[in-house]
């Protein structure tokens, strides 16, 4: 039995079955991060209390630095080593595997702080 094919419509068909197959880019952090929005006593606190300020990581008494004091988070942001550790890597070493993971709002507030001076 021969089954009959019309090659124009199925490339036809194909070609709108994959015209849509593209992810939407991601948009930046800083499109809805406005200047002075994010602060430290504001919305960072909380997101460091829950992921890593905890005890053996960035608690109080921490050699790693106690990430409930300002000044050292601050002092982790202008050296560089935070962003290093939690917003560049394609897989972020903080927090460390086996803890809560940081959700993509909680990134990008975090981003957003760090690109905005890290205010307190």
């Amino acid at each position: 039995m021969r089954i009959p094919f019309n090659l124009p419509a199925a490339l036809l068909l194909f070609s709108f079955a994959c015209a849509n197959n593209k992810m939407p880019e991601p948009k930046p952090v800083t499109e809805d991060c406005t200047p002075g929005s994010v602060t430290f006593s504001g919305q960072v606190t909380a997101i460091v209390q829950q992921d890593c300020a905890l005890s053996g990581c960035h608690g109080s008494g921490s050699p790693y630095g106690d990430f409930n004091k300002y000044t050292d988070l601050k002092a982790k942001v202008d050296n560089g080593s935070f962003r290093n550790s939690v917003l560049e890597q394609h897989t972020p070493v903080m927090p460390p595997p086996g803890s809560t993971e940081l959700t993509e709002a909680e990134r990008q507030t975090l981003e957003c702080w760090v690109n905005d001076g890290a205010l307190q």
